[in-house]
């Protein structure tokens, strides 16, 4: 039976987000050569780490693909090395007469059209990386302003979609989800939603993986967040510990846990 999960948006911000299904998008490796400047986009994880072995540069997710959409044809160049990638079957159909190899269907394009895939024509370079396809505007416009071509909209991915949960994380966050707050706060520090540990103090969210208890001079309460959800949505490095940990304190008569952090902050739930 299929699970409904809700899907989050990509690089800016926290946006509103749409249902996807946790197993209808595939992520998509992004990986650069070094010595070629050719970027190159895959969606097995075999061939990210066979290429990794062999000097690539990893960039981690460059989007999410739809499992079903318009097909987004890859080919290659065996003269100078160089991959390509379009929806266009008559763009396919010329380069393979030209001497291209056509490689099958490499992912799918997003018929709904949520998040672009710009790509841009290095038109100095006859050689591999002469393509370039981002999702981040800003990436497009600083190319385009060194002399790149801007070639529209490649394709179209999705939004990356939230991992359905085991029983016990789902338990555990129906347990703690709410707003938390030091004593003298009038705003909420962080927050614990069906699928966010948000840091207000940031305006970072972290999507949750996982929620467990672990015994320790206090219970503990672990949350394992997704990094590369994070990287692909703020465009940067997650930072701080992983997992994040809180200590479980509960004062004489209350109910609810309150949670402390290694700085011996305390929050409640108000």
């Amino acid at each position: 039976m299929k699970k409904w999960v809700l899907g989050l948006s990509i690089l800016a911000g926290l946006c509103i987000s749409t249902q996807v299904l946790a197993d209808e998008s595939s992520k998509m490796y992004r990986l650069y050569n070094p010595n070629s400047g050719e970027h190159f986009y895959t969606a097995s994880n075999a061939e990210q780490k066979k290429l990794i072995q062999l000097g690539w540069y990893n960039e981690g997710i460059g989007w999410y693909a739809p499992r079903e959409g318009i097909p987004v044809y890859r080919l290659y160049n065996p003269n100078n090395g160089d991959h390509h990638y379009t929806m266009s079957a008559a763009e396919k159909n010329m380069l393979t007469n030209l001497g291209w190899h056509y490689e099958g269907i490499g992912w799918n394009s997003d018929t709904n059209k949520q998040v672009p895939l710009y790509r841009v024509y290095n038109p100095n370079n006859k050689g591999a990386g002469s393509h370039h396809y981002t999702t981040k505007v800003n990436e497009s416009q600083k190319l385009i302003d060194l002399g790149w071509k801007n070639e529209g909209i490649g394709w179209y991915g999705v939004q990356s979609s939230i991992p359905v949960k085991d029983d016990k994380t789902k338990e555990l966050i129906e347990t703690f989800k709410g707003d938390y707050y030091t004593s003298t706060q009038t705003t909420p520090e962080f927050s614990i939603d069906d699928n966010y540990f948000i840091d207000h103090s940031t305006n970072k969210r972290y999507l949750i993986k996982t929620l467990t208890i672990l015994q320790d001079i206090y219970p503990k309460l672990y949350i394992v967040w997704d990094v590369d959800a994070f990287s692909y949505e703020y465009g940067i490095l997650p930072p701080g510990p992983q997992p994040f940990s809180f200590d479980l304190v509960k004062a004489l008569g209350e109910t609810n846990y309150s949670l402390q952090d290694s700085n011996w902050n305390l929050y409640s739930r108000r």
